[in-house]
Formats: structure tokens, C-alpha cells, sequence
């Protein structure tokens, strides 16, 4: 059986859906972007269909070396014939400037307070996303609670979840073992994938279940709200 949450020496924790409720920021973007015209709109949904097809290159192995958070700018930029300056300007703006001032309504307090409190009895925290990550932790004023971040687009060629790519870079900085890692994210496909490859526990939020590496439930944990 797994150990309960407070016996992992670190939690290497995801973002956009697990630190935050995404589905209303969800919303509210989509509304803004009604306003926004089909210019934007275009870049943005073009933006997140690569996302998934790297990621899906992830899941079956075919992903290539590199930066996937660049290579989905420049196959944008290529596909709607624009200067790949105008896709990472409406990118920046669109999916991560605007959307920060809606997080902090959203944030899943329960799952944040834990954080704290795992960190005040001495463990180890990162944040692992497949985004550029620092505007949104900013916004959510959770900036102080990772000692390490690392995300797809800062400085790391890394491939996308369900590669455990991000998962063991973030351990290693940390300086500790696979096994001593606790994966807390809100996608079983992607964040609990990784975890398993990486052969890390996994606890998925919204919920309250451990699985071990194997993905067989394990513990019940306190659930995030």
C-alpha cells in the first residue's frame, strides 16, 4: 500500500486544472474572445490543437527533441502564414497576461492550504507544467510555495505529459528519488501517465485516491475542493 500523502518526501504538482478550477477561467476567456475577432481566435485554437498533437507524439513515442512550447508557436505561425512573433504576442496575451486576473478566484484553497502545510512540516515542492508556468503562480499569489519550477517554454527542452520528462527533472532538482515523489495533477492521461512512467505515486484532483506506479487505487487521501 502507499503511503499516505504525508510520508512522500516531495509533491511535484501541475498547474492549469490543478491548482485552479479551469473550467470557469474557461468560460470567461471564451466570452472575452468573442470580442476578440476571428484573428485571435484562429491563433488560439490553431496554438492549443498542436499542443495536443505533440502531446499525443508524447503518449506514442514519436515526439522529437526540442522545445514543444516554441515548435507549437512556429507550427502556428507556419499554418496561418504569420510572423511567429504576432502568434507568441497573441499567445501571451490570450492565454497567459488575461487569463491571470480570473485565477485567484478560482484557486482549489483546500489543495493550496495542503501545499502549506506539507511544506511546514519540511517537504519538498515543484511545480510541473506544460505551459510557461510564472505569470499564472504569480496571479495566484502561490509563487513562494515551489522551491523548483520547471515548464515546457521557460528554459527546458522537454517533452510534453504524458512524457516523465518534467516529472524527473523536477526530482532530481529537488535531489531526491522517484519513489520518494508524490505526482498531484487533474489528468489521469496526461499528469498520472507521466507519474506511472516515471514510477511515481499519483493522486488526481479533484478526488482523493493515491495509486502507486501500477495505477492500482492505493490510499485515500483528503480531497481537494
Amino acid at each position: 500500500m502507499v503511503s499516505p500523502q504525508s510520508d512522500f518526501t516531495a509533491w511535484l504538482i501541475d498547474l492549469d486544472g490543478t491548482l485552479y478550477r479551469q473550467l470557469p477561467v474557461k468560460l470567461a476567456m471564451a466570452a472575452e474572445l468573442c470580442f476578440a475577432g476571428t484573428s485571435v481566435w484562429r491563433v488560439i485554437s490553431t496554438f492549443r490543437r498542436e499542443h495536443e498533437q505533440i502531446r499525443e507524439a508524447a503518449r506514442n513515442g514519436t515526439a522529437r527533441s526540442g522545445n514543444p512550447f516554441h515548435d507549437q508557436l512556429k507550427a502556428t505561425a507556419r499554418k496561418l502564414d504569420l510572423p511567429i512573433t504576432t502568434v507568441e504576442h497573441t499567445v501571451t496575451q490570450w492565454m497567459f497576461d488575461r487569463p491571470s486576473r480570473w485565477l485567484k478566484h478560482f484557486r482549489r484553497k483546500s489543495l493550496i492550504r495542503e501545499i502549506r502545510e506539507f511544506r511546514r512540516a519540511g517537504g519538498r515542492t515543484a511545480l510541473v507544467s506544460d505551459y510557461p508556468a510564472r505569470t499564472k503562480i504569480m496571479a495566484l499569489g502561490i509563487a513562494d510555495l515551489f522551491d523548483e519550477v520547471v515548464a515546457s517554454g521557460d528554459a527546458e527542452d522537454l517533452r510534453l505529459k504524458p512524457a516523465p520528462d518534467g516529472f524527473l527533472l523536477a526530482a532530481s532538482r529537488l535531489g531526491v528519488s522517484p519513489g520518494e515523489c508524490l505526482v498531484i495533477g487533474d489528468r489521469s492521461d496526461a499528469d498520472g501517465l507521466a507519474a506511472r512512467q516515471a514510477g511515481m505515486a499519483f493522486r488526481k484532483v479533484p478526488g482523493s485516491v493515491i495509486t502507486d506506479s501500477s495505477t492500482q487505487p492505493a490510499h485515500a487521501a483528503v480531497a481537494a475542493s
